[in-house]
């Protein structure tokens, strides 16, 4: 997909081809909400399903746009969380940091997905995650699944062993 429009404004992350998961928060008075996707090869269809009848709570809207082959898709989902009060819906993050340790990408309340890369030594790591509504819940999950990645380099096509990090994955 090349371009998606809605009409509420609100969309987090701000979007993106390669990213399929977003969030958006709406008012109670909003029952549907108008999706315009653009697909970059004209020849392909997009189906929408989820944007009309929301309830209070959690709505999904479905985006599938199918390949002219027919077979070949690819699906966005939007979150919707219908509410009496927007404004206390917000589930943004302030900051997010990781001690001694720098997130790929830097921190943005846009960005939902992060790496972080430690030393091989490192048996636990200090998280700080403040959320922008004050009194919000933050849970963190997974922190004590942390997966060892190696990397290589290839020459002439032997297998040489570059570095061993441990890396966290969400």
């Amino acid at each position: 997909m090349k371009e998606l429009h809605l009409s509420v404004e609100g969309l987090s992350p701000a979007f993106q081809k390669t990213i399929t998961r977003y969030n958006l928060i709406v008012g109670e008075d909003i029952n549907q909400i108008n999706v315009n996707a653009i697909t970059e090869d004209s020849k392909a269809s997009v189906s929408i399903t989820g944007n009309t009848g929301l309830k209070i709570g959690a709505n999904e809207i479905r985006i599938t746009v199918t390949a002219q082959d027919k077979k070949t898709t690819k699906t966005y989902t939007i979150e919707v969380s219908k509410t009496q009060n927007p404004e206390l819906a917000n589930a943004n993050l302030e900051n997010l940091a990781i001690e001694n340790v720098t997130l790929e990408p830097e921190f943005s309340p846009d960005i939902i997905s992060y790496n972080a890369v430690v030393a091989s030594d490192v048996e636990a790591i200090h998280l700080l995650a403040i959320p922008q509504i004050e009194g919000a819940k933050v849970e963190i999950m997974g922190g004590d699944t942390i997966q060892f990645r190696r990397k290589y380099y290839y020459y002439k096509g032997n297998c040489k062993r570059w570095s061993y990090n441990k890396r966290i994955y969400n």
